[in-house]
């Protein structure tokens, strides 16, 4: 038997990362969302599909992994838990983008772009339509932001 002492000892990130793996696999799964997107299908468009497949964006999760999905988002350490590995993955996924826009991955709207898209299940995830507030976001990202002079 080990003791709560011992296990928290191996876990230097404290009890929240029990319920998470290390994060590494967002890293990859992202990169090649971005590399082996079909032909004509943009970079932002391959992402927006990767991430809606996932965590908060899908019911479509076998029942262990929905009460997983539903603990982490009902839980604000948790949820900062997973941002920090989200955030992790800013490197990776800039690098993927680089290489797919002919850019350096030091560009600053390269890491940019990058987290941005990293930040949308922290902020998307927390909605009634998590689905719907990511592609808003997504919407966004693609088209800019709207330069207007009008409040409305």
């Amino acid at each position: 038997m080990v003791s709560i002492a011992t296990l928290f000892a191996h876990v230097p990130d404290g009890k929240e990362a029990l319920i998470f793996d290390d994060g590494a696999e967002r890293h990859v799964w992202l990169a090649a969302a971005v590399r082996d997107r079909p032909a004509g299908q943009s970079v932002l468009e391959a992402l927006r599909r990767c991430l809606a497949a996932r965590g908060p964006f899908t019911d479509d999760l076998p029942p262990d992994l929905r009460a997983k999905r539903d603990l982490i988002v009902g839980t604000p350490a948790l949820r900062e838990y997973s941002r920090k590995l989200w955030i992790a993955g800013e490197g990776p996924l800039a690098e993927a983008i680089a290489a797919e826009s002919g850019r350096d991955p030091s560009d600053m709207t390269v890491r940019a772009l990058a987290r941005y898209v990293l930040e949308i299940p922290e902020l998307a995830g927390v909605e009634p339509d998590p689905l719907a507030a990511m592609n808003a976001i997504f919407d966004l990202l693609e088209s800019g932001w709207p330069e207007s002079h009008e409040i409305t």
